[in-house]
């Protein structure tokens, strides 16, 4: 049996390069998609020196992608690329939002449909969304951002229902403040920037998450916490009322995945239920 095979986005700074790392220490073969061909194929260096096998993709999310396809269907794929545009809406360009919507919608879309009939096909495989805290609230003065991250949030938890079954897991990973460059990107107040938990750190719960197999993984005491206390601020997140939230409250008491939205659906009437998906054939290799 060959070595499972990665494609991670983001993967040339941040979480997305650490969790390359880890994930070449654990014997996986990597594909590594980003916007910066130098920095990325700095991160592709240093997985081959861990004996992995690392291909590189220097194409900006930020424009259209369009249609993917892929010669093999990889195992695992990490939807992790992000940025953030901060200020009041009022004042924040349309453009630079709607790159960040590219970026953290559409190419996760494109993405996702590129390698789930192939692996439904197979009967395995991963898709690990990267959210964020914020996934589980409104964010003035990052609407759009907070939006891009609640958006991401429904849709993972809606496709780990409908692939519930299949062999395929589609899990979400919420972390807090990290020490990475999106703040600075985002034009914010870097303030302190040893706060937060390293890229490292968050590299190791996203591969436990992925191992522990949870449809939702906010890591971190502190970052449950925040997300308890916004959703009771707000009206949102964990009232029990849908698979989304029944997940995310099923993930802090460590419930396996697809235990919470079982028994979700359980409460629903057959009429509501969703039948399951066929399994399509596998697409040809492009």
């Amino acid at each position: 049996m060959g070595r499972p095979l990665a494609l991670i986005t983001g993967a040339s700074s941040g979480i997305g390069r650490a969790l390359a790392l880890r994930l070449a220490r654990e014997g996986y073969d990597l594909v590594l998609w980003g916007r910066d061909a130098r920095a990325l194929e700095e991160t592709a260096g240093e997985c081959r020196a861990l004996g992995a096998s690392a291909k590189t993709v220097s194409k900006d999310l930020a424009l259209p992608l369009g249609s993917v396809a892929f010669e093999r269907v990889p195992d695992l794929l990490v939807n992790n690329a992000g940025f953030g545009v901060h200020g009041p809406f009022l004042q924040t360009p349309l453009a630079k939002e709607l790159e960040l919507l590219h970026v953290q919608a559409d190419a996760v879309l494109a993405l996702t449909k590129a390698v789930l009939p192939g692996m439904v096909a197979r009967g395995s495989g991963t898709v690990l969304n990267v959210g964020s805290v914020y996934s589980f609230t409104p964010v003035p003065d990052q609407a759009v951002y907070g939006a891009s991250k609640a958006f991401l949030r429904s849709l993972t938890d809606a496709l780990a229902v409908e692939l519930e079954g299949t062999g395929v897991r589609v899990l979400g990973f919420y972390p807090g403040i990290t020490q990475t460059k999106f703040r600075e990107r985002a034009g914010m107040k870097t303030g302190n920037n040893l706060s937060g938990k390293t890229a490292e750190e968050m590299a190791q719960a996203a591969f436990e998450a992925i191992e522990d197999g949870n449809v939702c993984a906010v890591p971190g005491v502190s970052n449950k916490l925040l997300v308890a206390l916004t959703s009771l601020v707000w009206g949102t997140g964990w009232r029990g009322s849908s698979s989304a939230s029944t997940g995310c409250a099923g993930s802090i008491q460590r419930v396996p995945s697809g235990t919470a939205c079982r028994r979700a659906r359980a409460r629903l009437p057959d009429s509501a239920r969703w039948a399951g998906p066929t399994r399509p054939a596998a697409p040809a290799p492009v």
